[in-house]
């Protein structure tokens, strides 16, 4: 047991020190979303820039088909409301959301104030 131990800290401290910085770069993401806008993505993550923007002065736009029915992650930073399938959804500023297709994501088709 002794001589793997310093195996199994050597691994440990190359996987601290060399893995990627995945939430960092998640994080980095989202804040190109400005600070009136809800920022979409067909990815089930904030990674890479936003697909498609929304802010309120824009009204109630109906999503890009790349997006409509396929939201796959939100970053509000500003009050909406998501319109899909008979039903609103209404986000504020600071609100996201990861995964959102298997949830609302799904069945979004427009963007609007509230």
């Amino acid at each position: 047991m002794r001589k793997t131990a310093p195996t199994v800290i050597a691994g440990l401290v190359s996987l601290v020190c060399f893995a990627p910085p995945l939430v960092a770069s998640a994080a980095a993401d989202q804040r190109d979303c400005g600070s009136r806008e809800i920022c979409f993505w067909t990815g089930s993550t904030h990674v890479g820039k936003p697909q498609w923007r929304w802010e309120p002065s824009n009204g109630r736009l109906e999503l890009p088909g790349s997006l409509k029915y396929k939201v796959g992650a939100f970053q509000a930073n500003t009050k909406g409301c998501f319109y899909g399938g008979g039903e609103t959804r209404v986000v504020n500023g600071g609100d996201f959301r990861v995964k959102y297709t298997n949830d609302f994501g799904s069945r979004i088709d427009s963007v609007g104030p509230c």
